[in-house]
């Protein structure tokens, strides 16, 4: 392996105006250090509550080179470290996250004086500058500092392997999934750039399509001509996320800028699929519990449309056996439909039930068998029949929507679903996958499937996606492809975590994931005890053997609390 170059010097970043030796507001504080194994330079530390510019480090190489950056934590008890970084020649930026860890938690460890290196990345360095920034549209705001560069020069056959690992699409295996909420409360994007982080990490991953969601109940995250956009702001936010949400959604409407499309355009330009996902539960909210931001109103304007329960009581929530529910959701798809979309998923997994014993479900039990659906027992074969033909009926105008508008384009409109697998779960929620599979009113479907479903769906040409379990998704990806499935989708996908994402990132690799240890043995990201900070002993300590165990070192830090 080729000598690795080191560039710790981070007072020769450019601005020079953007630099200061002294904590100033929105500047860069460039600080000397000492760190273990001989490293020593100068860090760039941007302060969480400040706004604070880009900054450029010239590299000053040629050729491909493997890219680390080594970035200090920091020793902040209210913020997270999050730097973003990206080449001269590229628009989007590379976000590295760093949450605060605390010795006292189990699993947890003291990582305040130590520098962290991230796993490389691999560009051809040629006339490239390193570019990097914080997140200054963040809540709560987060840190930034970045200690050093580690460039690792590559040969012709790394090289080589890596554009054949990139060109080939066999891999493409996963489903990446951001619900469209966390981003705007917690991120707070202001930019399309911003928007479109959220999908660069994808660039050379096993991701083939990234879902998104777009709606939450009758709102949606734009301005839509059929439901109520969520950034209006005429409602009560007791909540500070609804605060923040509502900043982002703003700065963006005036820009004009649809989230979900800026998402897609950059997703198409990397060859991923992109598909707006949608939360079916549509539901009213009981002040003063403030679950939304924005008031939702298609309960309160039809209110004979509400699941009623087995005892007559109505519930702040729509049922799908009323045509007009489907109808309203249906039409929420179809105005998405008009943008260069690949399909529409449907989200059941996120407020079901959706149907109860309203009107049309006792009507059509008595004429189909003479009873009161009332007076059967809950798990009644019958029973599931007419509930289940409901949410049937639904995708069935979802398909002819989306082939009508497929036709119109040229290109196949897909329709998708997420749902509970198990036997009883889809009996006890309604869901007839099964004459879905068969009608071949879905393309994929993602969930935890009983066998025959899955032979059913590859039958009819449906793929199948195990849904993660959060636990282990190496464990879960092994049992997708045990199961003959074509892959797994994974809940809101977080590539910001280099140690997480370097295993999500290749789950498609399946000769890889057969050797993957244990979560607790995955690969960790390389670490150096920082040992001084402008010539003053940050961690060298006294005594490294407290017979309490606690604080871990006796840090010159540490003052208590």
């Amino acid at each position: 392996m080729a000598e690795a170059i080191y560039l710790t010097d981070m007072s020769k970043c450019l601005p020079e105006g953007a630099l200061s030796t002294t904590p100033e507001r929105h500047k860069w504080q460039v600080v000397e250090y000492t760190a273990a194994e001989g490293l020593a330079g100068n860090m760039a530390f941007a302060h969480a509550l400040y706004e604070t510019p880009a900054i450029t480090l010239p590299l000053n190489v040629e050729g491909w080179h493997a890219i680390s950056v080594g970035f200090w934590p920091g020793v902040e008890q209210e913020h997270t470290s999050l730097v973003k970084y990206r080449l001269s020649g590229e628009d989007v930026y590379t976000v590295v996250e760093h949450y605060i860890q605390s010795p006292s938690l189990p699993g947890c460890f003291w990582d305040k004086t130590e520098l962290v290196e991230t796993f490389p990345r691999y560009a051809d360095l040629t006339g490239q500058d390193l570019i990097f920034s914080k997140q200054n549209t963040a809540h709560p705001p987060t840190l930034a500092c970045v200690a050093y560069v580690k460039l690792v020069p590559l040969t012709q056959a790394e090289v080589a392997a890596i554009k054949r690992d990139r060109e080939q699409r066999e891999t493409r295996r996963v489903i990446g999934m951001n619900d469209g909420e966390g981003l705007f409360h917690h991120m707070c994007p202001a930019t399309k750039e911003e928007l479109q982080e959220q999908i660069e990490p994808f660039r050379h991953s096993d991701v083939g399509k990234v879902l998104w969601g777009v709606n939450l109940s009758d709102l949606t995250y734009y301005h839509s001509k059929v439901g109520r956009f969520f950034g209006t702001e005429d409602g009560v936010s007791p909540v500070l996320r609804h605060v923040h949400a509502l900043q982002s959604h703003k700065v963006l409407a005036e820009q004009d800028i649809v989230p979900f499309a800026a998402a897609m355009e950059y997703a198409h330009t990397l060859g991923l699929e992109f598909h707006p996902y949608y939360r079916l539960s549509i539901v009213d909210k009981a002040q003063p519990y403030f679950f939304f931001s924005t008031e939702t109103t298609f309960l309160r304007d039809n209110p004979e449309c509400r699941i009623v329960a087995k005892d007559g009581s109505p519930l702040m929530k729509a049922s799908y056996a009323f045509p007009k529910v489907r109808d309203f959701m249906v039409s929420l798809m179809e105005e998405a439909m008009e943008y260069d979309i690949d399909g529409v998923h449907l989200c059941f997994t996120r407020g079901p039930e959706y149907i109860g014993y309203e009107q049309p479900v006792l009507d059509e039990f008595k004429r189909l068998y003479g009873e009161d659906a009332r007076d059967v027992t809950d798990d009644d074969e019958r029973l599931y029949t007419v509930k289940a033909s409901y949410l049937t009926e639904l995708l069935r105008t979802v398909r002819s929507t989306a082939d009508r508008h497929g036709e119109k384009r040229g290109r196949k409109m897909q329709v998708s679903a997420i749902f509970e697998g198990g036997r009883e779960d889809m009996r006890y929620f309604a869901y007839d996958a099964y004459t879905w599979v068969k009608e071949k009113l879905v393309d994929f479907i993602i969930t935890d499937p009983p066998s025959e479903l899955v032979r059913l769906a590859k039958e009819n040409g449906c793929q199948v996606y195990m849904a993660s379990t959060k636990e282990d998704n190496v464990l879960t990806m092994k049992h997708a492809y045990a199961g003959g499935m074509d892959g797994m989708a994974i809940w809101d996908i977080n590539t910001t975590r280099p140690e997480t994402w370097a295993i999500e990132s290749r789950l498609g690799h399946r000769d890889e994931l057969i050797d993957l240890p244990k979560p607790d043995q995955y690969p960790k990201m390389e670490r150096t005890k920082l040992i001084t900070i402008r010539g003053r002993d940050f961690s060298q300590t006294v005594d490294k053997n407290v017979p309490s165990g606690w604080p871990p070192e006796l840090l010159v830090i540490y003052t208590g609390g």
